[in-house]
């Protein structure tokens, strides 16, 4: 019977203790009795008093996530940008720098999970605080409730020794509105970073509302009724006049084609005077604007690195301050999510409109990804751009946006974390003073526990394709497979395929595709894309090299992927990724703004910033054994997507690719 819980066991590997398998046993049929036959309830009566016995002497017990390391197509890319964070990229669209804009990451599970990452690699899926245990000697252990029926439970390793002491710098709290802090003291220099991570993306927007969560990222820099105006009182009633000369116009336009020829002249001239006004009124209501005036008190706080990012997962927000400024951000961040005004909301909108046709329409990576996704996933929300669908952006309201707001940008939706020259007491202190007066919504945060039917993508059964022809010469092959969520047990074994086949110039792909054989020009992988929230996709890319064709990519992936499965991994390549990402993590704790982001994310991933820790030693774990069986289960051919993007006089001189 513990033989279908765990995969050590489905392999004949007797690793575990007769405890442990009995704990396993215990707590999986607890959560599997709704749907495994009814002969385990009887089963599990006679051993769950054995096994809880046993619980108090066994590692916390939790999901596992580790951060994927992921890679740009190519030099080019333009429709997403990165976020480099212990070996993770995260993919996101529509980055907000304030005052100006930067440049810029078990094939049959289900998507059975409601909360979040983004880091999407980018993704906002702050899940539930659950499984904050201690790692001490004699704790309890912890059971994620993240993980779905569909999924087995996975015994979390205990946090390495190395990084033990680390731990005891780092501290959370939770307020009466269920906003969660976390702090981690580093007393090296006078500076802080601060990130507000929002559990809320793209994938939270309701159908044919698309591009919401982005916007409201731009938006959420305009101010508040007291930062961005010189009169709010005033601006108010300018405001709430756009919305209602916006209404009026997008009525008239929606009934033009019923009017008759005769009629027709007069309603155009009536249209026209109506958009005549609306621009006089935009610039009325900016006469009362104060331009950036939030990131201004930033700057001359002495903060820099003021931005945002949206994915299909998250929404983050985050800058760094001299460490006396403390105070300060809490009451910024308090401030623009207890009374936002999403001003100069039109002017806005035409920003983005111009942002989606850079890194999409005019781009030919873009226009790949977005067509590809929509085939890749059926029914899940990943299909969609974080941009949104023109069609969906062109009709959004401010309404849309506050609607939105007060739904999902709840105090239990959120989580800040602080990192430097800091206090905890302090961080605390300014915290209930600042965030208290935020009331939390009806709704609450999210469950981390909650399995979303309406979030399941339906198990792929055959191949799929699309060709998408591009105005550049620039070829490119992508073939992805589906692959579980952050929270599963075999996590750390795709961060660890996916770096083995294509993280690097050692990888198998680079190696043979660019170096030895020159048919790529590129060869890389994205582990964990288009979101970590749900169940997602591993991606093999390469563009071709002058003179070769996608053909000769495709054959040389597929031959690369095929020797792997038939003769498995070596020693050396598995120990070189554990190295690299245990360097990977060392490197990031030199710097804030990256430590910032990680305890951030896997708070809310996975729900225990620890798990950052104990994901090293989950990598530790994995064996050449490990990659053989996950890569057998995953790279199949029913199991993937492929894609291509072909030069439009390429495309002309073939028939159209149809999607399969």
């Amino acid at each position: 019977h513990a033989r279908f819980l765990s995969p050590q066991f489905r392999q004949g590997e007797a690793s575990m203790t007769t405890p442990e398998a009995l704990a396993f046993l215990s707590l999986g049929l607890a959560r599997r009795t709704a749907v495994r036959p009814s002969s385990y309830g009887s089963l599990l009566t006679s051993t769950c008093t054995r096994a809880s016995r046993t619980l108090a002497s066994l590692p916390t017990l939790s999901t596992r996530f580790q951060p994927a390391r992921k890679n740009f197509f190519g030099t080019s890319i333009l429709c997403f940008k990165r976020h480099v964070f212990y070996g993770r990229r995260y993919w996101t669209a529509g980055s907000q720098s304030v005052p100006q804009r930067e440049p810029e990451k078990e094939a049959e599970d289900k998507y059975g999970r409601r909360q979040f990452i983004g880091v999407g690699v980018g993704s906002a899926f702050a899940m539930s605080a659950f499984n904050a245990g201690s790692d001490a000697a004699g704790a309890a252990p912890s059971v994620s409730k993240a993980a779905t029926l569909d999924e087995p439970l996975y015994v979390r390793p205990p946090i390495p020794g190395e990084f033990k002491e680390l731990t005891k710098s780092i501290s959370e709290f939770t307020l009466s509105n269920g906003m969660k802090f976390i702090v981690l003291e580093k007393h090296e220099a006078p500076v802080i970073s601060c990130m507000i991570h929002a559990n809320v993306g793209a994938i939270d927007e309701p159908e044919g509302k698309t591009g919401m969560a982005h916007f409201l990222e731009h938006l959420a820099f305009k101010g508040t009724s007291k930062i961005g105006t010189m009169d709010f009182e005033q601006e108010e009633s300018l405001l709430e006049n756009l919305d209602k000369l916006s209404t009026d116009i997008e009525t008239l336009e929606a009934t033009l084609p019923t009017f008759d020829a005769a009629t027709r002249p007069q309603v155009e001239k009536r249209l026209e005077e109506m958009l005549g006004n609306f621009d006089n009124a935009i610039q009325v209501a900016d006469e009362v604007v104060i331009p950036n005036e939030f990131g201004r008190i930033v700057e001359e706080a002495g903060g820099v690195g003021l931005n945002a990012t949206t994915s299909l997962d998250a929404t983050r927000y985050f800058y760094s301050f001299p460490a006396n400024k403390l105070e300060l951000f809490f009451l910024l961040e308090s401030e623009r999510f207890r009374d936002p005004v999403f001003r100069q909301f039109y002017k806005e909108k035409e920003v983005i409109k111009e942002e989606r046709r850079l890194t999409v329409d005019n781009s030919p990576v873009g226009q790949l990804i977005e067509k590809y996704l929509q085939v890749a996933f059926t029914e899940h929300p990943y299909r969609r751009p974080v941009i949104g669908y023109p069609e969906d952006f062109a009709n959004l309201t401010r309404k849309d946006i506050q609607d939105f707001f007060k739904e999902h940008y709840t105090p239990a939706n959120l989580t800040a974390v602080v990192v430097g020259d800091v206090d905890p007491a302090q961080v605390r202190e300014y915290a209930r003073q600042y965030w208290e007066r935020v009331p939390n919504a009806p709704s609450a945060a999210k469950n981390g526990a909650q399995d979303n039917h309406s979030m399941r993508e339906p198990t792929q059964r055959q191949q799929r394709e699309i060709t998408v022809p591009v105005s550049a010469q620039e070829p490119l092959y992508i073939i992805g497979y589906h692959r579980p969520s952050i929270n599963h047990p075999d996590a750390a074994v795709f961060l660890v395929l996916s770096s083995i086949l294509a993280d690097g110039r050692t990888s198998r792909l680079y190696r043979s595709l660019v170096d030895e054989q020159q048919i790529c020009s590129s060869a890389e992988a994205l582990n964990g894309f288009p979101g970590e929230r749900y169940n997602t996709l591993l991606l093999l890319y390469g563009a071709p090299s002058p003179g070769r064709t996608l053909e000769e990519v495709a054959h040389g992936i597929d031959a690369e992927v095929e020797k792997l499965k038939r003769d498995g991994v070596t020693d050396a390549e598995v120990e070189r990724v554990k190295r690299q990402s245990r360097k990977a993590l060392l490197e990031s704790l030199r710097h804030n703004d990256q430590m910032a982001s990680l305890l951030a994310e896997y708070a809310v991933y996975t729900g225990d910033w620890r798990n950052l820790f104990r994901d090293l030693a989950a990598i530790d774990k994995v064996t050449g054994e490990d990659c053989l069986r996950v890569a057998r289960a995953t790279f199949r051919t029913e199991n993937s997507t492929i894609g291509r993007s072909i030069p439009l006089s390429t495309a002309y001189a073939d028939e159209d690719e149809e999607v399969v």
